[in-house]
């Protein structure tokens, strides 16, 4: 679930699209990232630590969802990109995201949004 802050704690639960729902997300940012007006959400994570009987939750390569108004979201993929790893942050800079693992290199993705 998605959770929309309504102000004045109050939220509004809006589900997500089955393709965010493969991996736990651990990290996001909300941003505009197609220039319409709408803050859309970048999500990654993973995880590898399960025990043995479930193995590790690794299908998650990085999800955008689009914002369409209204609490409305739908995922978008993203072309050329492919977020391997256990995500644990993802951190803005200057345009840029870092995307940050946990015991891994970082990687920085040269980002095309408005701010």
């Amino acid at each position: 679930m998605l959770f929309m802050n309504n102000g004045e704690q109050k939220f509004t639960a809006v589900p997500l699209p089955w393709q965010a729902q493969l991996s736990p997300l651990k990290t996001a940012i909300a941003r505009d990232m197609n220039g319409d007006g709408f803050a859309d959400v970048l999500m990654a994570g993973n995880f590898y630590e399960n025990n043995v009987q479930l193995g590790r939750n690794d299908a998650d390569f990085g999800t955008m969802l689009i914002n369409k108004g209204g609490s409305k979201f739908v995922y978008q993929f993203i072309p050329g990109i492919h977020l391997k790893g256990q995500i644990r942050k993802l951190v803005e800079d200057k345009g840029s995201i870092w995307v940050i693992r946990n015991n891994e290199t970082s990687t920085l993705i040269h980002a095309k949004y408005k701010k």
